[in-house]
């Protein structure tokens, strides 16, 4: 019998029904947005939160947080757009995390100062790769920023165990001295297995203590975030070096 471990985040809430805990907000614009319903369909399996507007406007960049944008600029149809694009300032930021859909190589070559550029059509799980990169991207660039901006003192709250850096007060984590990007409940899931000194911690505990009495998700969600923990820190169940899973129980530190 199959563990949760031993099954991908899609089969887990497939199989348990749990909710998107946490989701990330995407922007299509094209002025053909039934052509990309395949893609819009899988970006949602995914716990995207996608938006779709026939029409690019600047004010999109403002007026409320996004986390990619996929613009499509195959058409003569979307010309206007790309035209309004260009003349738009060029922000190293922004480009980080656009996905441009493009009709060919030259295109391509001509706007990737604008974003990551991408040749439409291609199959849906390369178009996934390639939103997934781009919002990858983002978030280092945002990480990076975050980290420059920081008061001087901040630098000092850091917590270490093994090869693990912790600066709690800036949010970030090294491993082996390279950091890495967390989601906040990746981060706070670390941070209550370091507090817990080695102390076996249940599912039903994780879950009061990370979300509170009002989350209703099933236990496996748990097991969901400790897997892309897990992941992200290179360990694995079989030869735990961070987290130890004790069975039919819940999880632990590894502080031997």
């Amino acid at each position: 019998m199959l563990n949760a471990e031993e099954l991908n985040d899609r089969d887990l809430q497939a199989m348990t029904g749990a909710v998107c805990v946490r989701t990330s907000r995407i922007v299509v614009v094209s002025p053909f947005p039934n052509r990309f319903r395949e893609l819009i369909t899988a970006l949602s399996a995914s716990c995207n939160d996608v938006m779709i507007f026939h029409r690019f406007e600047p004010s999109l960049l403002s007026d409320f947080p996004v986390d990619a944008f996929i613009l499509d600029f195959t058409t003569q149809a979307s010309e206007g757009d790309l035209r309004l694009f260009q003349a738009m300032d060029r922000d190293a930021a922004r480009a980080q995390r656009t996905l441009l859909l493009v009709s060919d190589e030259v295109d391509a070559k001509e706007l990737s100062e604008y974003g990551q550029p991408a040749v439409w059509p291609m199959e849906i799980p390369d178009a996934l790769t390639h939103v997934n990169r781009v919002m990858e991207s983002s978030s280092s660039v945002a990480s990076a920023v975050k980290l420059e901006s920081a008061e001087p003192g901040l630098a000092d709250a850091v917590r270490q165990f093994k090869d693990l850096e912790v600066y709690t007060k800036k949010m970030t984590v090294l491993h082996q001295g390279n950091r890495i990007d967390l989601t906040k409940t990746e981060y706070e899931l670390l941070q209550l297995f370091l507090q817990s000194d080695g102390a076996v911690l249940s599912r039903d505990e994780v879950m009061e203590r990370l979300w509170g009495g009002d989350f209703f998700g099933g236990s496996n969600v748990v097991d969901v975030h400790v897997k892309s923990l897990r992941k992200k820190l290179g360990d694995t169940p079989a030869a735990p070096k961070y987290i130890a899973t004790v069975r039919g129980v819940g999880y632990r530190l590894v502080d031997e």
